[in-house]
């Protein structure tokens, strides 16, 4: 194991290193207090061959969904998109399938109703095209009525954020991250897809969620190895997400991205 901690919080070292005398793989660990970096660890392995570096990404999964919502809300703030106006009003083809009604909030919150993959989707190579999942939601039809009840939109959510996002800034989701979010962070290993010069620094999907992967019929590596961007996965180093969630804290450590209303 390697990194530190601040005097006061060497138990969090000790769990991290029972947990990684528990598995195989490697893993990293980062903890903000009161908004200062308390805790940056890291050890095991990436690969077989390599060990887990202080600057390995690896696979963030749902915690794309608060800064593909958090580009959102930076739009809201600056005015270019209202969160109870209709999607259509930004995104026209979006009305299809009776959603002209779906609003901006509805997205937001998961009770737009189209959390069904399975009615998008023929095979699951699909979801690496994003023009093909785009045009699946603008003919989706809402499973309820739209903010009459919550389903996660456990899958479909990057591609309506992001959308929106595109529609609004005229900049796929990936560069909006970049350009809006982690450089003025700066927030090395903050990525919405990897960009090809990352690739070596990326773990390796351990055997279970790789079967997650081959469940859905995806080949290891197809999503975080395809062009940043094509699937709204993120990639990071711990330090980075951490930091991120807290410069959006009253009392966070930046106060760059919005005023106190959003």
């Amino acid at each position: 194991m390697d990194g530190w901690v601040r005097a006061g919080f060497e138990n969090v070292a000790q769990v991290f290193r029972r947990q990684l005398r528990r598995t195989t793989g490697g893993a990293a660990v980062a903890v903000y207090h009161r908004g200062e970096l308390v805790a940056d660890l890291w050890g095991g392995r990436r690969t077989e061959d390599e060990p887990w570096q202080r600057d390995t990404l690896a696979m963030c999964f749902s915690t794309t969904k608060g800064v593909t919502s958090t580009a959102l809300h930076l739009l809201a703030d600056r005015g270019q998109i209202e969160y109870d106006a209709p999607v259509a009003a930004y995104w026209p083809e979006f009305a299809q399938g009776g959603k002209e009604h779906v609003t901006v909030r509805h997205v937001l919150t998961h009770s737009a109703g189209l959390h069904r993959m399975r009615t998008l989707v023929d095979r699951a190579h699909r979801m690496l095209d994003w023009d093909y999942m785009v045009a699946a939601l603008e003919r989706a039809e809402p499973a309820y009525e739209p903010g009459s009840r919550h389903g996660y939109h456990a899958l479909t959510y990057g591609w309506l954020a992001g959308e929106l996002v595109r529609r609004v800034s005229g900049r796929p989701i990936a560069r909006f991250v970049e350009e809006e979010l982690a450089r003025p962070l700066d927030l090395d290993g903050l990525y919405v897809g990897c960009p090809p010069e990352h690739r070596s620094r990326v773990a390796p999907l351990a055997p279970m969620a790789a079967l997650l992967g081959r469940g859905l019929g995806l080949q290891p590596g197809a999503v975080m190895g395809g062009p940043a961007g094509r699937i709204p996965g993120l990639l990071g180093l711990p330090v980075s997400p951490r930091r991120f969630v807290n410069a959006l804290l009253p009392r966070g450590i930046e106060d760059v991205l919005w005023g106190p209303e959003v």
